[in-house]
Formats: structure tokens, sequence, C-alpha cells
């Protein structure tokens, strides 16, 4: 037997003893019993789930300021200095404390969500802003909020240098906020499920509730010519336009998929632990 070589397992540690030609050992180490990595390849880890409702519900706060207000429920003046803002604070604390404690994945979520935040919004104001200017849009809305938040009235008063800055300032809030609730729940995926976030969750909800729904009714069914009126098709298009930003922006460069993906990694787990 001088040229085969005998395999023995010692099965406490799990190595595999090669005896060798010449008459000595050499350990091996099965490559199914490296440590798994697949929390950090799949998706957030069970701790990093923790953070998604504090996050979602900290950024809901200023789409959800502006149709509440809508309802006559408060002022959107109060909600932006005493909620919205101290939500994006706290939001700033979390997105800082992830990266001071390792939470890689969720940090890289967070980072890209705000970057396409950003990026969307300038996307979307392209084509609402054409829009805007064509005549098919009832208000500039960031100018609508500017002067509501500033205390004003939208239908008296004329915009200021203040109240549109502040005005763009929370439109850009929205637009981070629906982005970053999106890539820390969808991670890495398909960029056509970005188009569908936006059209079938902030398209129809910007359409069926205040304040636009009460200026032009639903989806501008009140303007009195038809559903392909001009509201619609100006908001439709630009809410493509945001989901075709976020949804290819979060498939390059976001990290691990949706969080939904947790039942996989557990399986996957447990099936090494039994091997």
């Amino acid at each position: 037997m001088g040229q085969r070589r005998k395999r023995r397992k010692r099965k406490s540690g799990r190595l595999t003893q090669t005896t060798m030609p010449n008459g000595g050992t050499k350990n091996e180490t099965p490559h199914h019993t490296a440590p798994s990595n697949h929390s950090t390849t799949l998706s957030l880890s069970k701790h990093e789930l923790k953070y998604i409702p504090i996050i979602t519900v900290l950024l809901s706060v200023a789409p959800l300021a502006a149709v509440v207000s809508g309802f006559g429920i408060g002022s959107l003046r109060a909600y932006f200095f005493y909620l919205i803002l101290p939500a994006f604070i706290a939001f700033g604390g979390i997105v800082r404390h992830t990266k001071k404690t390792g939470h890689q994945m969720l940090y890289n979520r967070l980072v890209v969500g705000i970057l396409a935040g950003i990026a969307l919004t300038i996307a979307l104001d392209v084509v609402r802003l054409t829009g805007f200017n064509l005549g098919y849009l009832p208000a500039d809305m960031p100018q609508r909020f500017g002067l509501q938040i500033m205390g004003l009235m939208p239908m008296r008063d004329q915009p200021t240098t203040t109240s549109t800055v502040v005005g763009y300032l929370y439109h850009f809030f929205n637009g981070i906020a629906f982005a970053v609730i999106y890539t820390t729940i969808f991670g890495r995926i398909r960029w056509w499920v970005g188009v569908l976030y936006a059209v079938l969750f902030v398209e129809v909800g910007m359409m069926t509730l205040p304040p636009m729904s009460q200026m032009t009714g639903y989806f501008g069914l009140n303007l009195g010519q038809g559903i392909w009126n001009g509201v619609f098709l100006t908001t439709l298009f630009a809410h493509i336009a945001m989901g075709l930003v976020l949804g290819g922006l979060a498939q390059r460069f976001a990290h691990g998929g949706p969080v939904w993906w947790r039942w996989k990694i557990a399986i996957i787990e447990r099936a090494e632990v039994a091997m």
C-alpha cells in the first residue's frame, strides 16, 4: 500500500488525517466545516433587523405629516419643527450608531438610501417642474409646503426665499424617507421593483390622499379630462423616473437581499449544523 493514501477522521475535532507516502501525516479541515457567513452575504443580521421598525416609523413622519395636516389635524408647521426635524436627527444618530458598531450591511443600506433619495428627488423634479411649467399641475407643491411650514397661506401669500428653501428641504426629506425605507427592506433587488414601489405605493398614495386629492380629486378626475389628465400623467411619469433611479441605484450599490431572505439563512445554517 506504498503509494495509497489512508484517511481516517477524528470526530472530536472534525479533522481529516491523511497518511503520506513517507509515513507522515497531514491534517486537513473539510471545506464544509468553515464558519458560515451567510448572515453577512444574504441579508441583514437578526440584530440589524430590529432597527427596521424604528427607522420606518421615524422616516414615515415626514410624508404622513402632509397627509394628516391635509385632513385638518394639526399644522404642517408644527409637525415640521416638533416631529419631522427631531425624527431626522434621531435617524442621523442611528446611521452613526450602525457605522460605529460595525453593522456594515445596514449602514450600507442607509447610506445608499440617503444618496438615492437625493438623486430620485432630482429626477422626479425634472419631470414635475416640466409639467408644472407647461400648466399640467395646479401648484408647485414644495413651494406650497414651504408656505405652510412658515405659517403663511398658500392661496394668499407669495413664496419667499426662506419658505422656498424650507419647502424644498421638506421635499428632499420625503424623497430620502421613501428611498431609505425601500433600501432597508428590499436591499439589492431587481431595478423594476423600485418602479413598482414608486408607482403603486408613492404615486397611488399621492393621488388618493391629501393634499393632492383635495385639489384635483382622485387621480385628477375632478379636472373633467378623464383618467389621462395632465395631473395624473405628469405625476405618474415623475414617479416612474423616481422608481428607475431608486431601483437602479439599489440594485447596483445596496448589499444583501430583502429582509424576508432571513428564512433562507436559517434553513442553510440548520443544514450546516446537521452536517
